[in-house]
């Protein structure tokens, strides 16, 4: 069964501008298509993938902008396993998220964890000092990494670690 989520891309500047900041920070697995997961859905049965995009696509949003404001990571000091770029906050981002977790209800696919932390991950990593990490972050220039419109967002399959876009559903205004 594939694995599904719903996520925004970020626009050509931005993405040059988050992948020119990889570094070789040892222990560092960069991602290759960052993104804004709104929804993971998990597997799904084939079968359901249309029933899926069908929904996704009756999803009525209006177009907005979003605002990397730092990074940080997701784990302990120590231990980090996720080094990310968050946003500022965003109701219609929220909104969206929601919207997307509902329909993931209606179809009865797996819930994502209830609190939404709305970020752009940068790595996945592991056997990374704290410190090291810490030092990395600080000396990111973040000037490079704008505000950007939002105006659509995507249906994605994963499968080990590289993603197909499966559909593609646009702001309604």
């Amino acid at each position: 069964m594939p694995r599904l989520f719903a996520a925004i891309d970020l626009p050509g500047i931005q993405n040059r501008a988050i992948l020119s900041n990889h570094s070789d920070l040892l222990g560092a697995n960069w991602e290759k298509q960052p993104h804004i997961t709104l929804v993971h859905f998990g597997e799904v049965a084939v079968g359901q993938v249309n029933q899926l995009t069908d929904s996704l696509h009756r999803v009525s949003f209006g177009s907005f902008d979003l605002h990397p404001t730092e990074v940080g990571f997701f784990g302990e000091p120590t231990t980090p396993s996720v080094m990310w770029i968050g946003l500022a906050p965003s109701n219609p981002l929220q909104a969206l998220h929601h919207e997307l977790f509902t329909v993931g209800h209606e179809h009865a696919f797996p819930a994502q964890r209830d609190e939404f932390v709305p970020h752009i991950t940068l790595a996945h990593i592991a056997n990374v000092d704290g410190s090291n990490l810490e030092r990395y972050i600080s000396s990111l220039d973040l000037s490079t990494l704008t505000s950007f419109p939002v105006g659509e967002f995507h249906l994605y399959q994963s499968a080990n670690g590289t993603y197909a876009r499966l559909a593609t559903m646009a702001a309604t205004s």
